[in-house]
């Protein structure tokens, strides 16, 4: 719906239906071209985020954000409730957050492209210009980028899935399972096709956690590589690697299902939870065994050995060659 204000109150204001539509309760507001001068966190939200800090879950996604303040304030209270390792996703719906996007990267865990709701403050032409620099902005600060489209539209998944996206919402969209299916086989469709060759940005050119992780996508791009095999206590090393989107799964081993959930927005992560009691220490054969892999594909192994020790990394190319 689209409204006009054709009259203030101190306490109302009157519209003018410009576009008319089906309007339910607790509906937010897009109000083109104005910041509103009102607290971001108000008590339900209050009450909303102590629930969800009580009842676990890895990810809180904040809408119709306007600037850093707002997602300090929100960050405060995941303090206060003893969640801060709660990831922060921000969606961004007005061109107020643009401005400001390095800044709240620069605090948070990802953000949400909201293309419907941009459209309304963002003309359609600077739309996927924008979209693209917003990808941009998040690769240099290795940070999960998700898009929602405005419809479903095959050239708009495309266009997203090769501007460098983690994962595509259709949150906003009620479609039959059976068009689902067939665009999820279109987005696989797409990056088989997709060629990335990103740099690693941020880390240092020459640290040697940059060297490595850049050489293992070098590899990726040259060779035919299965899968990329990496043991982590955090998921950090996992993200790095997922956000220069090699051609090949990133099977990654986690010491908890915890740290296996932070991971399911990453691109190309496969996480499984490593039992140490019963993992005898064979990485290929785990790796090979759960990925399903046969004889004579590749496996590239990075990571910390002996399993978890912070001083010894290293990377070893492996051959299958008996399952």
């Amino acid at each position: 719906m689209k409204l006009k204000v054709i009259e203030k109150n101190a306490k109302y204001i009157t519209c003018s239906i410009l576009s008319g539509g089906r309007l339910g309760s607790h509906k937010s507001i897009n109000v083109v071209g104005v910041k509103l001068n009102i607290p971001y966190v108000s008590n339900s939200d209050r009450e909303d985020l102590r629930y969800a800090c009580n009842n676990g879950g890895e990810y809180l996604i904040i809408p119709e954000i306007s600037s850093k303040i707002d997602v300090i304030a929100v960050k405060q209270l995941l303090k206060k409730y003893e969640r801060e390792d709660l990831q922060v996703i921000c969606k961004i719906q007005n061109k107020f957050v643009v401005k400001e996007l390095e800044d709240i990267l620069s605090i948070c865990d990802g953000v949400i492209l909201d293309r419907k709701k941009l459209s309304a403050d963002v003309s359609l032409e600077k739309l996927s210009i924008l979209q693209k620099y917003v990808g941009q902005l998040c690769r240099e600060h290795n940070k999960v980028f998700v898009v929602v489209p405005e419809e479903l539209e095959t050239s708009v998944i495309v266009n997203s899935i090769l501007s460098g996206v983690d994962a595509i919402s259709f949150s906003n969209i009620l479609e039959p399972v059976e068009k689902m299916m067939e665009f999820s086989d279109i987005t696989i469709a797409t990056e088989s096709y997709a060629k990335f060759d990103y740099v690693l940005e941020g880390i240092g050119d020459n640290s040697l956690t940059s060297v490595m992780l850049q050489s293992i996508i070098d590899v990726c791009n040259k060779i035919d590589v299965a899968a990329i095999s990496t043991y982590t206590r955090n998921g950090n090393v996992s993200r790095i690697i997922s956000n220069l989107k090699p051609r090949t799964i990133i099977f990654t081993l986690c010491p908890t299902e915890k740290v296996c959930r932070s991971l399911a927005l990453n691109y190309g992560v496969y996480a499984s939870c490593l039992k140490s009691n019963t993992f005898d220490g064979d990485y290929v054969k785990l790796t090979s065994s759960i990925l399903e892999l046969e004889k004579g594909d590749n496996i590239l192994v990075t990571g910390s050995f002996p399993l978890g020790s912070k001083n010894d990394e290293k990377i070893n190319f492996m051959e299958i060659e008996e399952n």
